[in-house]
This record gives C-alpha cells, structure tokens and sequence, in this order.
C-alpha cells in the first residue's frame, strides 16, 4: 500500500500521484473515483416533509433562486464531481493499460449517486445535474475506451443512503429515524422498501464486483445500491 494524497482537482497534483504510483507499482489495476460534494443548495422544498403552498409560493417569487447563487457555486460543485473524474481517468490511462494483461481488463469505477437518476433533486440541484453528467460520462469512457483498443472497462455505482462524511452526524440521526418508520424523505418521495441504510461492506462489495474478473464483460454499466428508492420516488 502506498500513502498517498490528492488533490483531484489540480493538474499537478493528479500527475505526482500518477508519478508515484508507476514509480512504485508500474501499473494500476482498478482506479476509484470517489471525490465528490454536496454543492449549492436551494431551498425547493420546505423541508423533510412540510410542502405547504405558501412557503413555496414565497420561494417562487419573481427571482429569489437566480439571486440565491452564482456560476461560481455550480462550477465548483461540477469541478470536483464531474470534470475531476474525467481528468484523473485520463492522467491514469497508461497505467491502467499496463494493468490489464492475459486478456484481462483494468477497471475505472465511478462513484455517482442515485441522485442522478431521481425526478426529485431534494434541494439540490446542480449536485444531481453533476452526478447525472457522471453517469453519462461512464457511457462514453466505457465506448471509447473499447472502440479504441483499450482493455479497460468503466462503470459506475450509484449509492442511495449511506453514512459518509459529507452530511453532519446529526443529519443520519434524523434520516435513521425517517428510514425506519418508513417516512419519505421528502414530499414527492417514496419511503426507502428496505427502510434502512446501506451497509459499507455492500458498497465495498459491489466495489470488489466491477474491479474483478468477474465482471469482465460489464462496461458502462451503472449499478444502483439504494436499497430500492429509486424504485419508488417519483
């Protein structure tokens, strides 16, 4: 294991860490992308579940979303969930050539968000918008990489509920109240089915699963662990 820190949305940073890992291993097998942010947030909704007419009338209102943020806010969110992924793939491509022999494949993973999939964006926007290019990047990498020679395969894994550091800790205590009971999570949601959080080792394990041989005729496939939300939201 080599110690290693990056800074994904830095061209210079993203090239030391290619240096080091071909200075200490030669090749990649199985590159994650799994940097990501909550972005600018927008209060469409009123909250987890009041959806009264009158806060969103006030909310509606001749400009109050286009004077809430600036270009600035949804550039950032997309640098580091969208462009970062595209440039860190790219810089690893020779590695991940040289990790694919004996007729394997390496594997790129893309770590999205069931997010890019919902009709409802829970109050935020351009982290669905950033995630949704995601996942159409995996599509072309996926093509492009296969039509061009490439041995390396791209997929991505769109997570539901999980406990990350991205949300404060007070943030899963309400969730794990509402995803117990059953509670939407918001209005215009369905209630999780499996009314719990995803477990790290099922992330890690479908994880393990698209950086395996086993899944070595899986390319631009996009794999949703959300314990079956999408199935029910609206």
């Amino acid at each position: 294991m080599v110690p290693l820190k990056m800074d994904v949305t830095d061209k210079d940073s993203i090239l030391y860490a290619v240096k080091v890992i071909e200075e200490n291993e030669g090749k990649l097998d199985i590159l994650v992308n799994n940097a990501g942010g909550v972005g600018a947030i927008y209060p469409l909704r009123a909250g987890f579940s009041d959806d009264s007419g009158s806060v969103r009338d006030e909310r509606w209102s001749d400009s109050f979303f286009f004077n809430l943020r600036n270009f600035e806010d949804w550039s950032e969110i997309f640098k580091v969930n969208t462009t970062a992924a595209f440039f860190v793939t790219m810089a690893f491509v020779d590695l991940l050539k040289r990790g694919a022999k004996d007729g394997q494949t390496s594997s790129v993973i893309l770590v999205t968000s069931v997010g890019a999939i919902l009709k409802c964006c829970n109050n935020k926007p351009a982290y669905a918008a950033s995630k949704a290019a995601i996942e159409s990047l995996t599509n072309h990498l996926g093509a492009e990489f296969a039509y061009n020679g490439l041995a390396i395969r791209v997929n991505s894994i769109l997570p539901g509920f999980f406990r990350t550091d991205i949300l404060p800790p007070e943030t899963y205590v309400e969730l794990n109240d509402l995803l117990r009971s059953g509670t939407p999570y918001v209005a215009g949601t369905g209630a999780v089915p499996m009314r719990r959080f995803g477990a790290e080792e099922e992330m890690a394990a479908t994880a393990v699963y698209l950086g395996s041989p086993m899944s070595g005729y899986t390319n631009g496939s996009h794999i949703v662990v959300d314990g079956g939300w999408h199935l029910v939201t609206t």
